[in-house]
């Protein structure tokens, strides 16, 4: 009879651990099942409010490029003897660099201006800029946070 006893008094405690194991599983899987919903859902927000597609701000230390020390961040783009739709060519082409989160721009007295938040440098910035449109306007000059440019 001891035998027997102990037997199904083993089998209860399996049954048992195998019960905990089993809802501690659920529990687990429940768990994950959520977070990835919740991953997922922060995904779907993200590309419909726009944030998905703009690259995080990088910190506006000085870094050095060739023979200029630019500012990542923020660069002002002059541009001179244009007129509004020039400039809101440039605008177009700048806004198509993954790089640049931002462009505002103003116009006045043929002198378009630009300013441009971006996680590269203005070299960077300017390099692009010249392989995309080069051909439409000369470098004056660069310097530390700022381009000047004249329309061809």
């Amino acid at each position: 009879m001891g035998y027997i006893y102990s037997i199904m008094t083993v089998n209860g405690q399996n049954k048992y651990i195998d019960s905990s194991i089993s809802s501690s599983k659920t529990y687990a899987e429940k768990h994950l099942i959520d977070n990835a919903s919740d991953k997922v859902n922060k995904g779907i927000d993200d590309v419909f409010s726009g944030k998905a597609f703009k690259k995080k701000k990088q910190d506006n230390a000085a870094a050095t490029t060739g023979a200029s020390t630019v500012e990542k961040g923020k660069t002002q783009i002059v541009i001179s003897n244009t007129n509004y739709q020039a400039l809101s060519t440039i605008s177009d082409v700048l806004k198509s660099n993954v790089q640049v989160t931002d462009v505002e721009k103003s116009f006045a007295d043929g002198v378009g201006t630009l300013k441009i938040s971006h996680s590269c440098t203005s070299d960077q910035l300017l390099d692009d800029l010249v392989k995309k449109a080069g051909d439409k306007f000369e470098v004056q000059g660069i310097e530390n946070g700022k381009i000047t440019l004249k329309m061809k």
